[in-house]
C-alpha cells in the first residue's frame, strides 16, 4: 500500500476513524451472536422481522440483489431519507461516505471518490451523472431538488462507462420517484421549524380504470434564510420551494406497461449567493465606506442574493415483457430557466461594484433503448441504444462593474449545443455455480458547437454566429470477475474506463472557442459483499488514473473578469470504504460506513490559481504547479453511522433514530487554498404513532453541533466569496397516511 497512506494514522483525526472501523467490527462480532439467536429461535413468530428487508436496484439495467452486483453502490429508501431528514439532493452527502454534494455560486456539482467537475459555464455537464426516473439531469442549475416522494436513491460510485456512459467518469445518482399503485393509499406531512421554515408535502396514489391507476405528488417549503443581513438586522437567503410531479401507469396486460410522468417545480434560493468574502478578503475593502460580513452568516450586499430557477419535464416509460428477456424504451424531456443576481465582491458599497446578472436557459431530450435478456445456460446480455439533444444558453449574462468606472460593462450571449449519440452492450456469463465474468462496451460520439457573441451592454448579439464546434469519440469498456463464497458472499473484480466529452467555455466568446479537451478515468475496483444473519455488509478497495481532468478558474480575458478553463494533465486517486448494516432484532438496528480516500494531481505543472493580492484587496491569477496537490472536494475521510430504535410507549410506538456524520478537511479551488476544516455533525428525531391510528408526531434536529459548513465557494479576482449550509435547525412534524 503507497507510503501516504500514514496520514491517517499520524494525524489527529486518526482516534474518530478507529472508533467508527471498531463500531463496524463490533457489527460483525453482533451478527454471529444474533445468528445464533436467531438459529434457536426458529420458531419464534417474530423470526421474519429479525431479518433485514432485502435491497434491490437496477444499477445494471436490470432489478437485482444489491449484493449480487460488482460495484459499490449505496442505496437508501425513500422511508430511510425521510427519516433521516433528507429534503433535497445537497443532502445525500450525510448519508453516503464518499459523496460530496457542493456547489459554485448556485450550481450544484457532485463528487465522488475525488471525482468532480469544475465547469459551471452553462451547457456544461457534471461528471457525476445524475438521473430522475431514468432521465438524464444535464442541467448543474437544477441539480439541487427536493425529494418529497422519492422510492429510494441508488448512488453508483466509480466510473459507469458502459450502461449510463457520458459524463459518469465519477459515477451516477439515480433517483427514483413512487410509481403509481392499484390500490388507493397516500401520505400527507407537514413541518414547522426554526427560521420560520415551513413545509408542507403530500402523495396520493389508486386506480384510474381497469390497468390504469395515477398518482399526484405535491411539495412546498418556504423559509426567511438563516444568514443575517448586517445592514438593516434581518434574515437573508430565504427559501421558497414548490414541486408538483403527476404519473399515470397504463397495464393493458401482464407483460406490458408504459408510465407517464410530467412534473413542475420552482425553486427560489437565496442562500447560495447569501455570502460573505472570507476572512475580509474582497477588493471592496479598498472603497471608502464599503460593509461586509467578517463571519459566517453575516451579509451586507446591495442588492438582494437571488437564485430563481424553473424547471419543468416529462418522460415516457414503455416495458415488454417477452419470453427472451424485457425491452425497455425511455424517452425523455426536461428544460428549466433560471434568473441569477451575484455580487462577486460580497460586499456592500456606495457604487455598484462587480454584479452579474445572469439569465439562462436549458433543454435535452433524451432516448434510450434497450433489451435485457433472461439467464439462459448461464449466459444473458443487455445492449441498447442512446441519444442525447441538449443546449444551454446564456441571454444574457450580463456583467458591470462601476469601480474603477468603466471597468466593463458587457453581455455574453452564447449558446453551447450538445449531441451525443452511443451504442452500448454487456454479457454475463455464468462459468460455473459460483463463477460469473462480465464484459462490456460501449461506443460513444459527442458534437458540440458554441454559438454566440461578447458584446457591449445593450448591444444587439448574434447566437448565430458560430464560435466553434468539434467532435470526440470514445470505446470504453468493463470487464468484472465476480466469484460465490457463499449463496449470500460475493467476491468481485472490476475494471472500467470512464469518458466526458470536451466542453466549450460559454462565459465569453473572446478568444474564440475556448474549450477543454476530454477527461478520462481508468478505474480498478475489488471487494467483498454479502449477508450473514442479520448483516449486511460490503468492502470496497480502488485505484483509479484520472488523466485531461476539466478544471476552471477565474481571470482577466481581454481585460474582462470571467471564468477560464483548462486541462489538468493527471491525477491518481485510490482508497477504501466499509459499509455495515445491522438489523439486531425488531427494535433496533445500526448501520456505519466508511470511506478513506487519496486523491492527488500526479502531473499538474501549470495550474490557474488565484493567489491574494495581500492587504485583503482581492487576488490576482498566477500559474503554479501543483503537482501532488490534492484535488478538490476530496476530504481523505468520511465516516457516516446512523442507529434506529422502536418501542411501544404510551400506547403507541415510540421511534427513536439518529445519524452522525464526520469529513475531513477537503479543498474547494484547485490552488489548495480555500478549505473547509474537518467537521462532525449529529442529527435526530424522536416520533412516535398512535396504536392503530395513521398518524405520526415527530420532533427533529439537523446538525445539532452547530458546524459551520461551507456550501458554496467563488473564489475569483475580485473576491473570496463562501457561503455556508445552515447551521442548528429544529422543528416538528405530522404524518398522515391513509
Amino acid at each position: 500500500m503507497p507510503g501516504n497512506w500514514g496520514v491517517f494514522v499520524e494525524s489527529q483525526r486518526t482516534g474518530l476513524l478507529l472508533t467508527a472501523i471498531g463500531a463496524s467490527l463490533t457489527l460483525f462480532a453482533a451478527s454471529c451472536f444474533a445468528q445464533e439467536a436467531s438459529s434457536a429461535a426458529k420458531g419464534d413468530a417474530d423470526q421474519a422481522s429479525d431479518e433485514m428487508e432485502e435491497v434491490i436496484v437496477t444499477a445494471q439495467k436490470r432489478e437485482e440483489r444489491l449484493r449480487d452486483v460488482p460495484l459499490s453502490i449505496t442505496a437508501i429508501s425513500g422511508d430511510q431519507l425521510a427519516a433521516d431528514g433528507i429534503s433535497d439532493t445537497r443532502d445525500l452527502s450525510f448519508v453516503t461516505p464518499g459523496l460530496r454534494v457542493d456547489r459554485a455560486a448556485a450550481f450544484t456539482e457532485p463528487a465522488i471518490r475525488g471525482i468532480s467537475t469544475q465547469l459551471t459555464p452553462i451547457g456544461n455537464d457534471s461528471n457525476v451523472a445524475m438521473y430522475l426516473d431514468g432521465v438524464y439531469q444535464a442541467s448543474q442549475a437544477d441539480a439541487t431538488f427536493d425529494l418529497p416522494d422519492v422510492q429510494r436513491v441508488e448512488v453508483l460510485k466509480g466510473p459507469q462507462g458502459t450502461l449510463f456512459g457520458r459524463n459518469a467518469t465519477g459515477g451516477a445518482i439515480q433517483v427514483f420517484t413512487l410509481d403509481p399503485q392499484q390500490t388507493f393509499n397516500g401520505k400527507l406531512s407537514a413541518s414547522y421549524g426554526n427560521f420560520n421554515d415551513t413545509m408542507f408535502s403530500g402523495f396520493v396514489t389508486g386506480p384510474m380504470a381497469p390497468g390504469v391507476s395515477a398518482s399526484l405528488s405535491g411539495y412546498f417549503r418556504e423559509n426567511d434564510g438563516y444568514d443575517h443581513n448586517i445592514l438593516d438586522g434581518k434574515p437573508i437567503g430565504a427559501l421558497d420551494s414548490r414541486l408538483v410531479r403527476g404519473k399515470v401507469l397504463i397495464e393493458p396486460t401482464d407483460a406490458l406497461s408504459i408510465l407517464a410522468t410530467a412534473y413542475y417545480s420552482r425553486r427560489e434560493d437565496g442562500s447560495a449567493y447569501a455570502g460573505s468574502p472570507l476572512d475580509g478578503n474582497t477588493e471592496a475593502s479598498t472603497v471608502p465606506g464599503a460593509v461586509y460580513g467578517l463571519k459566517p452568516f453575516d451579509v451586507a450586499l446591495r442588492y438582494p442574493p437571488t437564485f430563481d430557477l424553473t424547471s419543468y419535464g416529462g418522460s415516457v416509460k414503455a416495458t415488454l415483457n417477452t419470453a427472451a428477456g424485457t425491452l425497455t424504451s425511455i424517452t425523455g424531456y426536461t428544460g428549466d430557466r433560471f434568473y441569477a443576481v451575484l455580487e462577486a465582491d460580497y460586499a456592500y458599497t456606495p457604487d455598484v461594484g462587480a454584479v452579474y446578472y445572469t439569465s439562462g436557459k436549458e433543454s435535452a431530450f433524451s432516448e434510450e433503448i434497450n433489451f435485457a435478456s433472461n439467464t439462459f445456460g448461464g449466459f444473458s446480455y443487455i445492449a441498447g441504444l442512446y441519444y442525447n439533444d441538449s443546449y444551454g444558453l446564456y441571454d444574457p449574462n450580463h456583467l458591470t462593474n462601476s469601480y474603477p468606472p468603466g471597468a466593463y460593462n458587457l453581455d455574453v450571449d452564447a449558446k453551447q449545443s450538445a449531441r451525443a449519440g452511443a451504442a452500448f452492450g454487456e454479457a454475463t456469463y455464468a462459468v460455473t455455480d459460483k463463477f460469473k465474468i462480465v464484459g462490456g462496451l460501449r461506443y460513444s460520439i459527442e458534437t458540440r458547437e458554441l454559438t454566440g457573441q461578447t458584446v457591449p451592454a445593450g448591444a444587439q448579439a448574434n447566437l448565430d454566429s458560430v464560435v466553434g464546434s468539434f467532435n470526440n469519440d470514445k470505446l470504453t469498456p468493463r470487464a468484472s470477475l465476480e466469484y460465490a463464497l457463499t449463496e449470500d458472499k460475493n467476491l468481485y473484480f472490476t475494471y472500467s474506463k470512464g469518458f466526458k466529452s470536451g466542453a466549450f467555455n460559454t462565459n465569453v466568446t473572446s478568444p474564440p472557442g475556448q474549450r477543454v479537451a476530454p477527461e478520462n478515468v481508468t478505474a480498478y475496483e475489488v471487494g467483498v459483499k454479502g449477508k450473514s444473519g442479520p448483516l449486511d455488509f460490503s468492502a470496497a478497495a480502488f485505484y483509479y488514473d484520472y488523466s485531461d481532468i476539466q478544471v476552471s478558474a477565474f481571470g482577466l480575458v481581454n481585460g474582462i473578469l470571467i471564468s477560464t478553463i483548462q486541462n489538468a494533465a493527471a491525477a491518481r486517486i485510490y482508497g477504501s470504504e466499509l459499509n455495515a448494516a445491522i438489523h439486531l432484532n425488531r427494535h433496533f438496528s445500526v448501520s456505519t460506513g466508511i470511506s478513506l480516500l487519496s486523491a492527488k494531481y500526479t502531473s499538474f505543472p501549470a495550474a490557474s490559481v488565484t493567489v491574494p493580492i495581500g492587504g485583503d484587496v482581492g487576488n490576482s491569477t498566477i500559474l503554479e504547479n501543483m503537482s501532488g496537490k490534492e484535488l478538490v472536494k476530496a476530504p481523505e475521510a468520511t465516516v457516516s453511522a446512523s442507529a434506529a430504535y422502536v418501542t411501544e410507549f404510551a400506547g403507541g410506538n415510540l421511534d427513536l433514530s439518529g445519524t452522525l456524520y464526520y469529513s475531513d478537511r477537503y479543498f474547494f479551488d484547485s490552488g489548495d487554498r480555500i478549505s473547509q476544516p474537518s467537521y462532525t455533525t449529529v442529527d435526530a428525531r424522536i416520533g412516535w404513532s398512535p396504536n392503530n391510528s395513521p398518524w405520526t408526531f415527530s420532533v427533529y434536529g439537523r446538525n445539532l453541533t452547530n458546524q459551520t459548513i461551507i456550501q458554496s465557494a467563488l473564489t475569483t479576482t475580485t473576491a473570496d466569496g463562501v457561503s455556508y449550509a445552515p447551521p442548528r435547525v429544529y422543528g416538528g412534524r405530522v404524518d398522515f397516511r391513509f
